[in-house]
C-alpha cells in the first residue's frame, strides 16, 4: 500500500478501501482468500504499466474538466473489483463448514469466479489494446477503434482466458483442500464428506473451469460495455476515457472539443459495467458448479 501510494496507482480513498479489503481477505484460515487479492493487484498494476505510453497514445483521457489525466485508481474502481468476494467472505465467515460443507464451498468457489472474471477483464483491457489487429464491436462484429467499449480482439480473449488459468492456479495452489467434490458430498480434508487433497486431475480440471469463467467474465464485460457504456470518439478517431471510471459529463467534453457517439448507451459507467460483471459472473459461476458438481 506505500508502494502505491508512494507511486501515485491508488488514491487516498482507495488505499483505504484496498487495507479494509486485505484485512476481510485475510479473516479466513487460509490464505487463498489474501493471495487472489494480491495477485489481481500487482499483475493489474504491472500490465497495466506495459507500453504505458503506447496506450496513452491509443486513446485520449480526461478528468472531469476535460483536462488529460494520469491515471489513478480510486476507491470505487477498488469496490467494482472486489466488493463482491468480500461480501462472500463475511458470508463464510458465518457458515459453519463442518455442519454445511456444501455451503462453504460454493462461497469458496464464488470468491474464485469473482477474481477470475476481473483477473481476465483487467488482463483483457491492459494488454488486448495491445494487438496489432483492429479490434470489433462484440455486439455487431464491425470494425471499432482500439479502447472501444464492447471492443474485442483475438489477442484480447487469449488473455482473458489465461488471467483465469492464472487465479485458478493460485487457488489451486493455496487452498489446502481439493474445491472438486469427491464421493457426492463435500467437505473439509475429511474423504468421507467429500473433499480430499488436490490432485492433478483435480487441479487440471479447476483451472480449465476457472478459465473458462475468466473468459466468460471478459465477454461479458465487453457485453454490457457496448450496450450500456457510451463510447465516444474525438476529431482523430480516438475513443475518449474519462478518470475514475465515471460517465462523462458535458462540462468537461465541451472542453475536448468535437465529440460524437460511437456505440452504446449512457446507462452505465465503467465502474458499474465492472460490477455488473463481477456480481453476475459470481453468481452463474455458484450456480454452475453448485449442477455439476
Amino acid at each position: 500500500m506505500v508502494r502505491a501510494y508512494r507511486r501515485k496507482s491508488l488514491t487516498t480513498a482507495g488505499i483505504v478501501i484496498a487495507v479494509i479489503t486485505g484485512i476481510i481477505h485475510s479473516a479466513t484460515d487460509s490464505s487463498v482468500n489474501l493471495a487472489l487479492l494480491i495477485g489481481f493487484f500487482i499483475t493489474g498494476t504491472v500490465f497495466t504499466k506495459v507500453k504505458a505510453d503506447v496506450k496513452r497514445s491509443l486513446t485520449v483521457h480526461i478528468d472531469d474538466k476535460g483536462s488529460e489525466f494520469h491515471e489513478t485508481r480510486n476507491h470505487i474502481q477498488v469496490l467494482a473489483n472486489s466488493v463482491v468476494a468480500s461480501i462472500l467472505i463475511i458470508i463464510q465467515l458465518a457458515i459453519d463448514r463442518q455442519e454445511y460443507p456444501r455451503y462453504w464451498q460454493v462461497t469458496q468457489v464464488g470468491i474464485v469466479a469473482q477474481y477470475a472474471a476481473v483477473t481476465a477483464d483487467t488482463w483483457s483491457s491492459e494488454l488486448g489494446i495491445l494487438s496489432k489487429t483492429t479490434p470489433r464491436l462484440i455486439t455487431t462484429l464491425k470494425p471499432c477503434p482500439k479502447g472501444t467499449n464492447g471492443g474485442v480482439s483475438e489477442l484480447g480473449l487469449r488473455v482473458a482466458l489465461f488471467g483465469g488459468f492464472f487465479v485458478g492456479g493460485i487457488a489451486s495452489f493455496f487452498s489446502p483442500v481439493s474445491l472438486i467434490p469427491h464421493n457426492g458430498s463435500p467437505g473439509m480434508g475429511i474423504p468421507s464428506l467429500g473433499i480430499t487433497e488436490w490432485t492433478v486431475l483435480d487441479r487440471a480440471q479447476f483451472i480449465f473451469f476457472t478459465g473458462v469463467v475468466g473468459l466468460f467474465g471478459s465477454l461479458l464485460d465487453s457485453l454490457l460495455g457496448a450496450l450500456f457504456q457510451k463510447s465516444l470518439v474525438n476529431r482523430e478517431g480516438k475513443i475518449i476515457e474519462v478518470e475514475g471510471g465515471y460517465r462523462f459529463k458535458e462540462a468537461s467534453l465541451n472542453k475536448v472539443g468535437d465529440v460524437k457517439a460511437f456505440s452504446g448507451l449512457d446507462i452505465l459507467s465503467n465502474n458499474q459495467v465492472n460490477f455488473a460483471m463481477a456480481i453476475s459472473t459470481t453468481i452463474l459461476t455458484m450456480i454452475a458448479w453448485w449442477t455439476l458438481f
